[in-house]
């Protein structure tokens, strides 16, 4: 099966499912492919690839063991580099490492940028089991490992000058914005993404009620706060980013920060 024909399976897989989440999103990266027809295929594949395995993982969350081994030997294709024909999907990380590794400059290692990303996955599922809670420290580094290699992916993708380390707003405010955003959902499936420092102030445990951690104050007031505080930072970022020069990555803070605008509305009232 073509790399194409995987791709727009995948695509349609999310958009079927949640058009209002994704659609936008699917548009864009294959609208991309009309300015740069490479450039718009490697976002796909990379994208593509890693949503397949974190969806894979959550489907599978009544079984704690029985989707570990389809995830580990995607993991293992990757780091050997010995794509074996099965799974498929294993495909378009071939094709993304291909490209990736082509355009990368002589500190990136993207290979192992998405080793991390799957390790991160597969933390969330093991933890997801017992609900744990984290630190605010071990929160932030859950941050890093997860999102500064998803951002020197998309970096490299596009032959930025910039790298995660370079513009680390960018990469903890996709974290903080996109688990204010998912916080209902991410909660009932037993990833818990607010401090432990914050739901001990609050009296509150990793088996409280969605209903009582987002109605308490001493959460909202958190949230609010994490939003404003990347909001302001991804701002910076973006002016930095557009005195740059380049063309494309200005536009990675958009989403993220009208989506951060969009729940600052909600959360005002603290």
């Amino acid at each position: 099966m073509g790399v194409e024909r995987l791709a727009a399976i995948e695509s349609a897989r999310l958009v079927g499912r949640e058009p209002l989440k994704y659609g936008a999103l699917v548009a864009g990266m294959y609208a991309l492919s009309l300015k740069d027809g490479e450039l718009g295929k490697v976002i796909r594949t990379s994208y593509l690839f890693l949503r397949h395995i974190d969806d894979y993982l959550d489907e599978g969350k009544e079984n704690p063991n029985g989707r570990l081994p389809y995830v580990l030997d995607l993991r293992n294709q990757i780091e050997s580099g010995g794509f074996a024909r099965e799974p498929k999907i294993a495909e378009l990380a071939k094709y993304s490492l291909e490209v990736l590794e082509r355009k990368a400059g002589p500190s990136d290692n993207p290979r192992q940028d998405f080793l991390t990303v799957i390790d991160s996955m597969v933390f969330d599922y093991k933890r997801s089991k017992e609900r744990s809670m984290l630190s605010n420290e071990d929160l932030n580094d859950y941050y890093h490992d997860t999102f500064f290699s998803v951002v020197n992916l998309t970096l490299i993708a596009l032959g930025s000058q910039f790298r995660a380390n370079d513009i680390p707003a960018l990469s903890y405010g996709q974290g903080r914005v996109f688990s204010v955003r998912d916080l209902e959902e991410d909660w009932q499936r037993g990833v818990i993404n607010i401090p432990k420092e914050i739901l001990e102030q609050a009296k509150l445990t990793q088996y409280s009620t969605i209903g009582e951690v987002k109605e308490h104050t001493v959460i909202r007031k958190w949230l609010y706060d994490e939003l404003s505080q990347s909001k302001e930072e991804l701002i910076a970022v973006k002016i930095k980013l557009q005195q740059s020069g380049e063309k494309f990555t200005p536009r990675l803070c958009n989403g993220v920060t009208k989506t951060a605008s969009q729940l600052l509305r909600k959360y005002n009232s603290v």
